[in-house]
């Protein structure tokens, strides 16, 4: 019931379901997570490893995607679970749904909104930069520009990569997120 239950699609005709996740009909998935501001790091793992393997199991489904990026977005709501999404393949899951699912404005947004959020961390904004993550959302942003909320949740990220890193703020401006 957390959640790992927004991954949930229609595939098929049917309903897809993850691995380890019991059959519900679309009217009993719980597709709006409480945010998890004082559960315990223990407890989100398991809810973290359970989206995280989903969009890695599910690449090639957009909506599980946006789904999945969502459900990061709300477990990241501390340090400690920030830190346990990191640990866990989040930021990697986010960043491989965004890249290949780049013309869909959901996943788009919705992973705008966790980098950003990740990146409240410093310790993650490093990570998330190496790995590419300004060139990632400013091209998101590039191919949804008339999309309020994909800019919105990009300029976000884009802000909390830069804040406090210089480094950071040239390479923003090099991958023409100031445009």
């Amino acid at each position: 019931e957390g959640p790992a239950a927004c991954l949930m699609s229609a595939k098929g005709g049917g309903l897809f379901v993850l691995p380890g996740t019991p059959a519900r009909t679309k009217s009993q998935v719980p597709c709006t997570p409480t945010l998890h501001l004082t559960k315990s790091v223990a407890a989100c793992d398991g809810e973290i490893k359970e989206v995280v393997t989903g969009m890695v199991s599910q690449r090639t489904i957009a909506g599980v995607q946006a789904k999945g990026c969502l459900a990061l977005l709300r477990l990241a709501a501390n340090d400690e679970n920030r830190a346990a999404i990191a640990r866990g393949g989040g930021i990697e899951a986010v960043m491989v749904a965004m890249v290949r699912h780049r013309s869909n404005e959901a996943v788009q947004e919705e992973g705008c909104a966790v980098l950003g959020n990740l990146a409240e961390s410093d310790t993650n904004k490093v990570v998330i930069v190496k790995a590419g993550g300004i060139v990632t959302v400013v091209a998101g942003m590039a191919v949804h520009e008339s999309i309020a909320e994909v800019q919105k949740w990009g300029c976000a990220a884009l802000r909390n990569f830069a804040s406090g890193h210089d480094e950071n703020k040239e390479a923003i401006a090099g991958a023409r997120g100031i445009e």
